[in-house]
């Protein structure tokens, strides 16, 4: 059982006052249909799913516990993750994050997934 999964995505470029990062990103997937649409642990009521800029870390957090607990019970296909900009269609803000094998001596700077299970 998957207790809780929460994904840390680094930025690697920390935005200047021209351009600052994106405030909040949110997470999607694709359902049958290849449609975007949100997470399942973004529906759960009154649940903070994550997905606000931290300045003082300098990452993106989101909390995908629903999403992969179903994926590992077969309930759901893997169609793969997306992180959107809230407003990037209308804002110079952007972001550039890392990926998970940016640093071989500092693993706090790789995307990584935060995994809290029991049997």
């Amino acid at each position: 059982i998957v207790n809780k999964a929460e994904l840390v995505v680094p930025v690697s470029f920390v935005g200047d006052g021209r351009f600052p990062n994106q405030e909040f990103l949110f997470s999607r997937t694709l359902d049958a249909d290849g449609e975007t649409v949100d997470l399942p642990d973004a529906t759960t009521f009154s649940f903070n799913q994550g997905g606000s800029y931290d300045e003082v870390n300098q990452e993106y957090r989101f909390i995908i516990t629903r999403y992969l607990q179903e994926i590992i019970k077969g309930e759901r296909p893997d169609r793969g993750m997306t992180l959107i900009s809230n407003n990037g269609a209308v804002s110079a803000r952007r972001v550039v994050l890392n990926g998970p094998l940016v640093s071989t001596d500092d693993s706090s700077e790789n995307m990584r997934l935060i995994l809290t299970y029991s049997e």
